[in-house]
């Protein structure tokens, strides 16, 4: 038994160099994943406001309170306040001005309520907003897919998860999010 354990110890130098360098490089690859997509998400977030928002120009206090409820929602699923949705946060509360007031934000209830009673456009608008907010933080969680569902029902549209994997993984590969993308929502 001795021999063996004696034999065993002069391989493991050999054996946790290998491993070491599998972890490091794995630790390494999620390192820089993340550093890009802190990165490139602040212009990200800019940019797509700006193209969603000039795509629906004109929109009522109700709908402009729920596209900045879509974010605060997506926020408080995840749990996390990812600086990308701080950043998306800032410029959705930039464009709907002064319609949120003292509205509680981060409602889901509330979001679904009034999503409901949105005409097509702004819903359509609070749903690729929604969608934004669940990516633009790289992951996808399984409460972000839930609070998706959600949103696509009470607007009574179908829940396509796969669009919305697409998205994150198009924002995640840096490959930019076209609007063909964002109009699949």
């Amino acid at each position: 038994g001795r021999v063996l354990v004696r034999g065993a110890l002069r391989y493991l130098p050999f054996v946790s160099l290998p491993v070491t360098a599998a972890w490091n490089g794995i630790v390494t690859f999620m390192v820089l994943r993340e550093a890009r997509i802190r990165a490139i998400g602040p212009s990200a977030a800019g940019e797509l406001m700006e193209l969603l928002f000039t795509q629906t120009p004109v929109l009522s206090a109700e709908g402009r309170l729920s596209a900045v409820r879509a974010v605060a929602c997506a926020i408080v699923r995840t749990q996390d306040l990812h600086p990308n949705l701080v950043r998306l946060l800032t410029v959705v509360g930039e464009r709907a001005g002064q319609a949120i007031g003292g509205a509680e934000l981060d409602d889901v209830g509330q979001f679904l309520e009034g999503l409901k009673a949105l005409g097509p456009a702004e819903q359509q608008l609070s749903l690729r907003i929604l969608a934004v907010a669940c990516v633009l933080d790289g992951r996808l969680s399984a409460r972000e897919k839930q609070l998706w569902g959600e949103a696509t029902a009470a607007a009574g549209k179908p829940a396509n998860l796969a669009e919305l994997e697409s998205l994150r993984a198009a924002f995640v590969r840096g490959d930019g999010v076209s609007d063909s993308l964002l109009r699949a929502f």
